[in-house]
């Protein structure tokens, strides 16, 4: 019994030898990703609100700043512009 499970551990470790650098890739990117995920999920759903509650207007310039104009969504101009582009570029 344990020569047939050391044979199979045996098996199982030059298939992961084969198969490490490319799971080991798409873990990075997978735990990459989740971890970007995870702070801004935190920084926008907790921190922030958490300052603006201790000290109102504190984070008025952080959040008006163009890199967090998506957080205040589209106007109904910029909405109606995107949709013509949008029928223009795949003949709808």
């Amino acid at each position: 019994m344990a020569l047939k499970s050391s044979i199979q551990f045996a098996l199982f470790c030059c298939l992961l030898a084969g198969l490490g650098p490319s799971l080991f890739a798409q873990a990075t990117g997978c735990l990459l990703y989740t971890s970007f995920y995870e702070v801004a999920k935190d920084y926008y759903m907790h921190f922030i609100p958490d300052a603006e509650q201790l000290m109102p207007g504190v984070t008025k310039d952080v959040m008006d700043s163009p890199d967090n104009l998506w957080m205040k969504g589209l106007t109904k101009e910029q909405i109606h512009q995107q949709i013509e582009y949008y029928k223009k570029r795949y003949n709808q």
